[in-house]
């Protein structure tokens, strides 16, 4: 089913990214600063993975783990999915439902070029929330 709309055109062009040898503590504090759910990984000019709050919230804090002497590379998800700019958006909600994941990094001939939410999504297209397989976490996320 296609819904019109591209990638390329409704991404967030502005990705906040960090490095894998930050701590979390930092990491942390740059997501507050900015007001986002997630940071992409880079090892120079690569991307090597995602971190997000869930991320924090699971593998540190509710591990007691230290932030200040844990690094982003220890925590990080590695298997990262994306979506290439041309592809339409129910093509991302497909993604998005079928890994349990909120954040789509945007990636076209290797470089990151942008990034879609789950946010992005309701915004553009609340209708292609029912095709999401994580529906229960719906109400939890608008809460």
């Amino acid at each position: 089913m296609e819904t019109g709309y591209r990638i390329g055109e409704i991404m967030v062009r502005d990705v906040k990214t960090t490095f894998q040898g930050d701590i979390i503590t930092l990491a942390a504090r740059k997501m507050a600063e900015e007001k986002v759910g997630c940071l992409v990984i880079m090892d120079k000019s690569e991307v090597v993975g995602i971190l997000t709050e869930q991320d924090i919230t699971r593998k540190v804090v509710a591990e007691g783990r230290e932030a200040p002497a844990t690094l982003v590379k220890e925590i990080m998800s590695r298997n990262l999915i994306h979506i290439d700019p041309n592809e339409d958006l129910h093509r991302a909600v497909e993604l998005m439902g079928q890994n349990n994941i909120k954040h789509l990094p945007v990636i076209s001939s290797g470089k990151l070029v942008g990034i879609l939410t789950f946010k992005d999504v309701i915004a553009i297209e609340p209708a292609l929330i029912e095709a999401m397989s994580f529906k229960s976490s719906v109400r939890d996320f608008n809460k």
